[in-house]
């Protein structure tokens, strides 16, 4: 079956289905495949920022998962 006849299967079906929370679902889905294809732009300061970042962590300049639980646990007491 060709993109161009699943796509008028598919129409002609749901065009039939009269559950909203199976409607919702399947317009959930199709949503989620538009957001797969979008490709996000970096400005020039996300760059800048990414690159600083990547260059703290292999200087050894960050915090384990581990380390801000138990700072932020000092904090809070």
């Amino acid at each position: 079956m060709t993109t161009l006849e699943l796509q008028n299967t598919l129409i002609d079906k749901i065009q039939y289905i009269e559950d909203n929370e199976i409607l919702k679902a399947l317009n959930v889905l199709i949503d989620s495949s538009y957001a797969r294809g979008i490709v996000y732009e970096l400005s020039e300061e996300e760059e800048e920022s990414i690159r600083i970042s990547e260059e703290e962590i292999s200087q050894g300049k960050y915090y384990t998962h581990e380390e801000v639980l138990r700072r932020e646990a000092e904090f809070i007491n």
